[in-house]
């Protein structure tokens, strides 16, 4: 069974890796080319800035997951490997394929100019965390915990919906997950909303204070770890989630 698993998760990984991270790589080699001609040269091959090419590689690598885990999920089941090794081989491929990704952005964004106003438009939607930190590195180092987290938990949608994808149409299956997550963030927003209104305004304040709370905002300060604990959070939710899906596929195939 060793043996098997590790056939397994070498045979999922080089998958991601080839069929994801290699065309990651090459899609931002090509864009950090044209940033480079473009410095050097005054014609401009500026086709798409580095935003685009960032949500165009996150993209890419969201639908590769979706597929990657649709086919292997029924083939890795069909060899006898157990629901929960099926599992942890795509749930660790994913974390690593997550954070080579991560890495390679990363790199791109830091060696051009356009990845730099990137960088510095995204520390300004958390500007207000800066305060938490003596240095400014510790400051980068949070927004690139942050960039891997919110990539994270888009991965794990990816899979999720590739789960779904194993026992019911695709479009559908968006159909369940966006809907079903637009509805629960519309059920809790309404809830909060419902309370707060036919609340006293002391109660009122404490729900605001509670909400913030939950990001890190105090009235003196900011805290970081309110934040990165509500994302970690997230992330258990719905790696739990997947976990639970695999069980109820593998528990389907094996009473057919």
């Amino acid at each position: 069974m060793n043996s098997m698993i590790k056939t397994a998760w070498q045979y999922h990984w080089r998958r991601l890796l080839i069929d994801n991270y290699v065309y990651v790589l090459g899609f931002l080699i090509i864009s950090l080319l044209f940033n480079l001609f473009n410095s050097k040269l005054v014609i401009n091959f500026n086709f798409f800035s580095a935003h685009q090419a960032i949500i165009t590689v996150l993209f890419v690598s969201w639908v590769q997951i979706i597929l990657l885990t649709e086919n292997n999920t029924t083939f890795f089941l069909q060899v006898g490997i157990s629901r929960r090794h099926n599992w942890s081989v795509q749930w660790l491929s994913l974390i690593l394929n997550t954070l080579l990704i991560i890495f390679t952005i990363t790199s791109y964004l830091c060696l051009t100019t356009q990845g730099q106003s990137t960088i510095s438009s995204f520390g300004h939607s958390f500007q207000d965390y800066h305060m938490a930190f003596a240095h400014d590195w510790q400051f980068k180092v949070f927004l690139l915990v942050l960039f891997i987290n919110f990539v994270l938990i888009s991965f794990l949608f990816a899979f999720i919906i590739g789960l779904l994808m194993t026992r019911i149409n695709g479009f559908i299956v968006f159909i369940i997950v966006y809907g079903g997550t637009l509805g629960l963030f519309s059920f809790i927003a309404g809830s909060i909303g419902l309370l707060y209104h036919f609340s006293n305004a002391t109660t009122q304040r404490q729900i605001v204070t509670g909400l913030l709370r939950l990001i890190g905002y105090s009235d003196t300060t900011m805290h970081i770890w309110p934040l990165l604990l509500t994302l970690l959070v997230v992330i258990a939710i719905l790696s739990g989630i997947t976990y639970l899906l695999m069980q109820n596929i593998q528990s389907k195939i094996k009473n057919r």
